[in-house]
Formats: C-alpha cells, structure tokens, sequence
C-alpha cells in the first residue's frame, strides 16, 4: 500500500504530532508499505529519511493555546499537488485536519480516499471551531476519523457528528526496555516543556518543597526545554534532552511526574514512564487516568494540588515495594501501546476506506 502522511506541524520543532507521524511512517514501512510524509519545515537536507518532504519553511502561529509553527503559504499549496502527484497514493492520512496548515491544502487537493486522526482535547476551544468550520467547507469526504483517545474524540464530537475510532498513539517499546537503574539518591523526574503552564512545573516545584524536609537528599530533576526561575537546591534543571537520553532519566527515576493542568488529550510521558517501569503520579485528568488504568497502574492526584502531589511523592519515597509493583503494572499495561500492536489496526483503517472504492 501506497501511505501518505500529512503533518501540520513543523518537523523542525519537537512535539508529540510529528514524532507520531514519523513514528507511524517508520512502522508502516517496517511492514513493507510505500510511505512518503509532508509537513512544514527548512528544506530537507539530510536531518530527516529521504521519504520526508517538507515545505521549505513554516511560522510561528498562536493556535489553540501554544505556538506552533504551521505553513499555510500559497507555495505550500503548489508543494502539497506536487507531493501528492509524485507519492501516487493509495490512501492520505491527515493529522490535526483542522489545523491551519498543510493538511488543508492536501484536503482540497485530489480524490484520494483519507482518514484523520485527531490529537486534540479541548473543552471550549474557538480555534478548533473556527478551523472545524474551514475544512467543512473544504472537504466533507474524509472516510475515516481517528481519535488518539475517548478525550480526543469527544473533542471532535462537538464539531462533527462522523464516526470515530479510538486508536492509541504508540510507543517503540524497545527504547523502554532496558533493566531500571535508581541513582543512591532518590529522583523524581519532570518531563516537559518547563516554559507551557499547562504542564504543571509550578505545582510540582512546590510538592518538592514540602517532600524534602521528609526525604532530604531527594532531588527533582526538571528535563525540556524552557526557563525555570527560582529553582530550589533541590532542582536540577538539565534542559532538553535526546530521545535515548530521556529513556536513561526515565529508567532511573523513582517517581516521574505529570502534574499537568488540563488539555491533555493522551499523555505521551504518562505512557513512556509506564514502558520504563517507573511509577507515575500524574494529575488526575481523564487521559491520565484511561492510561493509569483509574489508579491501578500509577497514583492520581487531584490537578493543581501541590499538597496532594507531595503526600503522594512522600509516600512512594518510603516504600520501595509500592514503587516496585506500581512499575510493573505500567510497563505491562504499555505492552498495548507498542508500535507492532497499534500499526495494524490503523492499517485495518486505512483498508477499509480503500474497500468501497
């Protein structure tokens, strides 16, 4: 099968999005499919495989709540038919289509049969709407829609009434396999973008404030990129980080955090954290929970809490045997996030679009 993969947002900036698309297109070719991806960007030189065309550039946008760096340019119009006439696709595969970027001019360009997944979880979102009400008018022929969780598709819920089928973002297991290594002093990790508010680092800097004075050489160790002002000495912040060095950090921490505020419509470190082995304590959000198994893979805390998110740091610190069986339990439970099981199932989307035609 012939698989074109469409991403809105840049592929020189790092977010969840586009190491799905990439992580989908790896997969799928590892089964012997033809994939070819378009998504913003500088002008592919070699930092991405051969089969990833990018636009030659993108802009900083404000949308939905962040900045994202999106491509709607009239060249990029031209750049997308050339795309699509050259891949000679069996089916397209847009990603956030209603995102204001390249997956718009892909939807009005051709006949292809397409699905979209759906990445975004928001409760009152006039973007969403404003850009649902686009690709309406653009296009009401999109075969297939797929919500990266049952957040995500309630998301979509309220500005369409299509069909929609849950399928998971995945994860390469492998990067996650390795024995777990806990450092002589105890760590609790933050993963994310320090700068977005969102995340929650503000809520997890006061947890640790209130965790050391019953665990003194406990450090918390804050990965991503953003500023972090007013770290404690019991702060290391260490930046971005590599991806092989974020599977170190994950198999070594005694407790990650994901003490984000809301918008979360799946919960990519939540997922990765479970692959390592590493107990969680995440903010109680519905993404969260569906990933935590409501409790039984990993701790909720209520969203904001910092006096919860420290009660419950505190404990995990004291008792290794909890810490061990929580560990456990998520990296069973992400046996269902591997790349070979979630593949398969998007392929089984993209066959029957193919099948009435």
């Amino acid at each position: 099968m012939r698989v074109g993969l469409v991403c809105p947002y840049s592929l020189d900036a790092r977010g969840g999005v586009q190491a799905q698309v990439l992580g989908l297109a790896g997969s799928l070719r590892r089964l012997g499919h033809h994939v070819g991806v378009l998504a913003p960007g500088r002008p592919n030189t070699g930092q991405h495989p051969e089969w990833v065309t990018t636009t030659g550039q993108d802009l900083p946008v404000r949308w939905n709540g962040s900045v994202a760096r999106l491509d709607l340019g009239p060249q990029t119009a031209r750049r997308t038919r050339a795309w699509l006439g050259d891949g000679r696709f069996d089916v397209l595969h847009l990603h956030e289509p209603v995102t204001p970027s390249v997956t718009w001019h892909a939807l009005g360009a051709g006949s292809l049969p397409l699905v979209a997944t759906v990445h975004t979880a928001q409760e009152r979102a006039l973007a969403m709407r404003a850009g649902a009400a686009t690709v309406a008018r653009r296009s009401r022929r999109i075969d297939a829609h797929i919500a990266v969780s049952r957040v995500a598709a309630d998301t979509l819920a309220r500005y369409s009434d299509a069909p929609v089928e849950v399928i998971p973002n995945a994860l390469d297991l492998e990067r996650f396999a390795g024995e777990r290594s806990p450092s002589a002093t105890p760590t609790v990790l933050f993963l994310g973008r320090a700068d977005e508010p969102r995340k929650g680092l503000a809520v997890a800097l006061r947890a640790m404030s209130a965790v050391v004075p019953a665990h003194p050489t406990a450090r918390l160790v804050v990965a991503g990129p953003g500023h972090v002002e007013g770290a404690a000495d019991h702060v290391d912040v260490i930046g971005p980080v590599s991806e092989a060095e974020k599977a170190r950090l994950l198999l070594s921490a005694d407790v990650v955090l994901a003490p984000h505020l809301g918008g979360e419509s799946f919960g990519i470190v939540v997922a990765e954290a479970m692959a390592a082995g590493a107990p969680v304590v995440a903010s109680d959000l519905p993404a969260f929970r569906a990933l935590l198994g409501d409790g039984r893979h990993g701790l909720l805390v209520p969203p904001g809490r910092s006096a919860d998110l420290a009660a419950a740091v505190t404990g995990l610190l004291a008792d290794p045997a909890r810490r061990t069986s929580l560990g456990r339990s998520g990296r069973a439970a992400a046996r269902r996030l591997d790349w070979s099981v979630v593949t398969p199932r998007i392929v089984e989307v993209y066959r029957r679009t193919l099948s009435p035609r």
